[in-house]
């Protein structure tokens, strides 16, 4: 039986912690700061101001969704799916913060393993709350593929 599944990845606790933190995140080259909010999910979520700094992740499947937050203080960022670079997308929400906001989707992708760079292009704030990775699965072995995927990103510059 195949069937086409959605999963989600929270960009909420450190690599290797399950914990979530409210200081820097492990691993993350203090780059990114992990940060308590209500209106996130899961009420927190990976921030950085820092120029370059990226946020990578790998998935198998045919389509992904990166959700954040658009506010005032938010700046340009770029998203790359393995060799492919798509234009930079700005962040800024001039007049109302918007958040769990889709920042980008593709759902034109082969059924295979993809590698995802998300880069902050500038000073202003580029903040990550959960991605959510669309699939095809088929056999008893899909949701424990799922369980092994999840766990593969890092952060850092």
């Amino acid at each position: 039986m195949i069937r086409q599944r959605n999963c989600e990845l929270p960009f909420n606790y450190a690599p290797g912690s399950p914990e979530r933190r409210s200081e820097r995140s492990a691993g993350a080259n203090d780059f990114w700061h992990v940060l308590a909010h209500s209106r996130y999910s899961q009420s927190s979520y990976m921030v950085t101001n820092v120029t370059k700094a990226q946020a990578v992740f790998s998935f198998y499947g045919t389509g992904v969704q990166i959700f954040g937050s658009k506010r005032r203080n938010h700046g340009y960022y770029q998203i790359t799916i393995d060799t492919v670079v798509y234009p930079p997308a700005n962040g800024v929400s001039p007049d109302t913060d918007s958040f769990q906001t889709p920042l980008f989707t593709t759902v034109a992708l082969a059924n295979a393993y993809h590698n995802v760079k998300m880069q902050n292009l500038g000073t202003g704030n580029l903040d990550l709350d959960f991605v959510r990775a669309a699939m095809i699965c088929s056999g008893t072995n899909a949701d424990d593929m799922l369980l092994r995927l999840l766990g593969k990103h890092r952060w850092g510059r």
